[in-house]
C-alpha cells in the first residue's frame, strides 16, 4: 500500500498503480478505500480491470455474509457486485439472501435475472422449483404454472412439477 501510494504522489492518474492499490486495499479487507481506489484507476484507463476486480471483491464479501447468516449484507455486497458485472453467482447469492430475509419479491426478482444470465447452470431447475413455490405461495398461479411446465423434464423435479400443474389447473 505505501509503494504504490509513494507511485501515485508523483503520478496520480497512473491507473496501474490505482488498480494494484485497489487490490492491496482489497487484500487488507479495507473495502472503502479498495472501492474508491478501484473507481480511480477506472476514470484512469483500467476500467474494465477495475470492474472486474470490484465485482469479484464484493461477491467474496457476499459469500462470506451469507455463510455466516448476515444475509442482509450478503444482499448488499451481492447486489453491489452485480453492479459492476452481471454474474449468476452474485444473483444466486442475491436471491438466496433475500430469501433468507423473507424479502421474496426481491428473491423472484433475483433469481429471474439468474435464470437470464446462466439458463444452463446446474442450479437453474432448483431456482426454476424454487421460482414456482414462491409464487404458488403467493397465489400467482400463472407465473407457478410458468415455472412448473419448465421443469417437466426434469428428473428431479419433474413429477412434482407435473402433480402441482395438475392441483393449480383444477
Amino acid at each position: 500500500i505505501a509503494a504504490y501510494n509513494e507511485i501515485l504522489k508523483t503520478n496520480p492518474s497512473n491507473g496501474i498503480a490505482q488498480l494494484r492499490l485497489g487490490m492491496a486495499y482489497a487484500q487488507a479487507e479495507n473495502l472503502a478505500k479498495a472501492e474508491e481506489t478501484y473507481l480511480a484507476a477506472a476514470a484512469n484507463g483500467q476500467e474494465k480491470a477495475a470492474k472486474k476486480q470490484l465485482a469479484k471483491m464484493f461477491l467474496k464479501e457476499a459469500q462470506k455474509a451469507l455463510k455466516n447468516k448476515e444475509n442482509a449484507a450478503a444482499y448488499e455486497f451481492a447486489t453491489k457486485s452485480n453492479g459492476y458485472i452481471t454474474s449468476g453467482n452474485a444473483l444466486y447469492l442475491a436471491g438466496r439472501a433475500a430469501q433468507n430475509l423473507g424479502q421474496s419479491a426481491k428473491a423472484n426478482e433475483a433469481f429471474e435475472q439468474f435464470l437470464v444470465v446462466s439458463p444452463n447452470d446446474s442450479k437453474a431447475d432448483d431456482i426454476r422449483y424454487t421460482l414456482a413455490v414462491s409464487y404458488q405461495n403467493e397465489k400467482n398461479t400463472s407465473k407457478a404454472i410458468e415455472y412448473y411446465k419448465q421443469i417437466l423434464s426434469s428428473p428431479k423435479w419433474g413429477e412434482t412439477a407435473k402433480a402441482q400443474i395438475a392441483a393449480l389447473g383444477k
